[in-house]
């Protein structure tokens, strides 16, 4: 008798690979990848790519499957009111096809798929912009699974929040690059009607800008290639690499998966081949280091596309064939007098069996273990490797090697039967009621300023609140009409100790009322008894997600500026709601600065402008540890207010105005003032 054993590694971290199409899919299972994540045809962040619908979709998870690899759907868009129909479609699709997890960025479509999918795990999508610690264990009481961080942290800051938290972290190693965090950008949006947060960004800024009159795209980044910091980050915690590229060719599929593989097994991947097929201007390792400078930023040139050419076909030869990941252990019993049998069981405890010819007595060779694992090994062509091969073999026995090769391919043809099979995730047609609606009560007006000053001698008595960033409340300290002040927490803080410390002298300092803009804050408001206003940040576009901020405390909400009135009004309204109605909005919120190109921060003002190729302009303003950027034209709707009446507030949103703007402008929204030069009404009149 003879027993030997052998086991082939197995990958961690899990390397997670993008799918817009079927060849992508294939070109990702082929060279390697753990996971997939793709879309059906709605509700997905790239509504461009081809994605999938139909028996295509089940096809693809069934085939991802029988390979070893896990299936993540994207539900990862904000969500309209009359939209909700079609997203239980879409949720009921992909547990029918046996996804293994949803990926969320809306809070009402994380609700409703805790309801009607309670068994499905759920992954909180980068654009919820989690990005500190407070944030993921906000996600973690929800009883999310996964968080993909925010891709402007520092490996500094990612190591914190790994150590320190129980949901499995991901992480993007490869790909595109927005300048605005977590892509919560509204350039898009507002400029084109193509929502980045619906999937249907028109990248605007990767066009060209101009600070000082040069033709610079100052907004542009270069894509982030962190493959040779794979390693680093899984001893921070990160347990997922992400590839970002659904808009991609299958090409550049194989090339990031197999050199985030072969990065993993300790060589050295051929990164100039995965430059070659897709870059823009070469790669950044984005803000692993920590250091943000014009190094980032770069634009896709002619010479970028030229270099795709020559790698294409050797790329297309790397996912010919299977990649064979499926671990598998054998058992062979051959002894005198009886049928041969042959058990392989695969590395999910699927087990097929096979029964073969009765050995002969050996004449010349007698058959071993050794000998038979020769056979039994080969599964080429198929997902499944041998990793293990024990049993019992009599001496002086043979059986012909047909024999052996006839019982591994039936047992291969059983498990690819068995893997084949659509585990199905349990599907509830339910959808609980929402809150009572409150009833229309006269609209109140909300003054956002970003300093005090601009408030001389404004009669605020006509405004319900006052709204002030927390770096100007901190800076003014105790203020009068006290009880009237809203505070602005920073829509991104990346320093949350900081931020803690902040907090805490807001308290001392008696100020009750924040306004919160992420999960973090909710975090920690609730635990630190603060009266809690949502703000614009949290993208609230449908009911249900108005209810779940209820649900979690909070006095009020300010809805998108990306819905238009119509559906702003189909909110249910179960919380007190507000809108927007005057302001230089914000279009996006970064960490890198567009600045930075041309002067460092001991040489800047805090302030620029830049300037499309249209001749628009656009202010930034520096706030400590980010950059926002604001609509050229303002949002005006003094002369509307009657289309805003079914609102229970309205807030005029003010950033650069003199007090002398501030005063006219209010005294307008009191009397009902006329359009003027350079005015928008941004979205709320959109057709769709």
């Amino acid at each position: 008798m003879q027993m030997t054993s052998e086991r082939k590694p197995f990958l961690k971290p899990e390397v997670l690979a993008p799918c817009g199409s079927e060849e992508s899919v294939r070109a990702a299972v082929n060279c390697g990848a753990d996971a997939i994540y793709l879309g059906q045809q709605a509700f997905n962040a790239r509504q461009n790519a081809a994605n999938f619908s139909g028996q295509a979709f089940k096809d693809t998870v069934r085939f991802c499957h029988l390979n070893g690899v896990k299936v993540y759907q994207t539900l990862n868009t904000l969500v309209f009111d009359r939209e909700l129909s079609d997203l239980k479609q879409c949720v009921k699709n992909g547990c029918e096809a046996g996804v293994d997890a949803f990926i969320i960025q809306d809070m009402g479509v994380l609700k409703l798929v805790r309801e009607w999918a309670p068994q499905m795990p759920i992954h909180a999508s980068t654009q919820m912009t989690i990005h500190t610690l407070s944030g993921v264990r906000f996600l973690e009481e929800l009883g999310v699974k996964r968080v993909v961080l925010a891709r402007e942290l520092s490996l500094k800051e990612i190591r914190e929040i790994g150590q320190n938290c129980k949901a499995e972290l991901e992480v993007f190693v490869h790909g595109a690059l927005c300048v605005s965090v977590s892509g919560q950008c509204y350039m898009s949006g507002m400029l084109g009607c193509r929502s980045g947060n619906r999937g249907t960004c028109a990248q605007p800024c990767r066009l060209p800008f101009s600070l000082h009159g040069d033709g610079t795209a100052d907004l542009s980044l270069r894509d982030l290639s962190a493959i040779h910091s794979l390693n680093e980050l899984a001893e921070a915690g990160v347990k997922s690499f992400k590839i970002e590229g659904r808009m991609k060719r299958p090409e550049y599929v194989a090339a990031a998966v197999t050199a985030c593989v072969e990065k993993l097994n300790g060589k050295q991947p051929d990164l100039e081949q995965l430059q070659a097929v897709f870059s823009r201007s070469g790669f950044t390792d984005g803000y692993l280091t920590g250091k943000r400078d014009k190094t980032m930023f770069g634009v896709r040139q002619k010479e970028d596309v030229a270099a795709a050419a020559p790698v294409l076909a050797p790329l297309r030869n790397l996912y010919r064939m299977p990649y064979q990941r499926v671990s598998c252990v054998g058992h062979l019993e051959i002894g005198a007098a009886k049928p041969s049998v042959l058990t392989i069981s695969d590395s999910d405890g699927n087990q097929a069996r096979s029964v073969g010819e009765i050995p002969e007595q050996a004449r010349e060779k007698s058959i071993t273990l050794d000998s038979a694992k020769e056979y039994l090994s080969k599964m080429g062509g198929t997902p499944f490797y041998l990793s293990d091969l024990t049993g019992i073999v009599e001496e002086q026995l043979s059986l012909p090697a047909k024999t052996l090769n006839a019982m591994r391919r039936n047992c291969i043809e059983q498990l690819v039967e068995i893997r084949n099979k659509i585990h199905e995730v349990n599907f509830i047609d339910y959808t609980s009621d929402l809150p009572p609606a409150l009833p229309v009560c006269s609209q109140k007006l909300r003054l956002r300023v970003e300093t005090v000053e601009q408030l001389a001698g404004v009669d605020i008595s006509a405004s319900e609140s006052v709204i002030l960033p927390l770096r100007e409340v901190l800076k003014q300290g105790s203020i009068s009409e006290h009880v009237k002040i809203i505070v602005e927490l920073p829509r991104v803080s990346f320093d949350e100790k900081r931020l803690v410390r902040d907090l805490q002298q807001l308290k001392a300092l008696g100020y009750e009322k924040i306004l919160v803009q992420n999960p973090s804050h909710i975090f920690l408001g609730k635990r630190m008894g603060f009266q809690m206003h949502g703000g614009f940040g949290l993208n609230i576009t449908n009911s249900y997600s108005a209810a779940f901020y209820k649900e979690q405390g909070l006095t009020d909400i300010t809805l998108s500026f990306e819905l238009n009135l119509n559906q702003a009004k189909r909110i249910h309204r179960g919380i007190p709601i507000g809108l927007i109605a005057y302001g230089n909005l914000p279009l996006m919120i970064t960490r890198s600065c567009p600045i930075g190109k041309y002067q460092d921060c001991r040489n800047c003002s805090g302030y620029g402008t830049l300037t499309d190729r249209q001749g628009k302009q656009f202010e930034i303003r520096c706030h400590q540890e980010v950059r926002e950027i604001y609509n050229s034209d303002t949002l005006y709707m003094a002369d509307k207010l009657e289309d805003l009446a079914p609102f229970d507030f309205i807030t005029l949103y003010f950033t650069g105005e003199s007090n002398a703007e501030v005063k006219r402008v209010v005294q307008e929204y009191l009397s009902g003032g006329g359009m003027r030069n350079h005015m928008t009404r941004g979205l709320y009149y959109r057709k769709v």
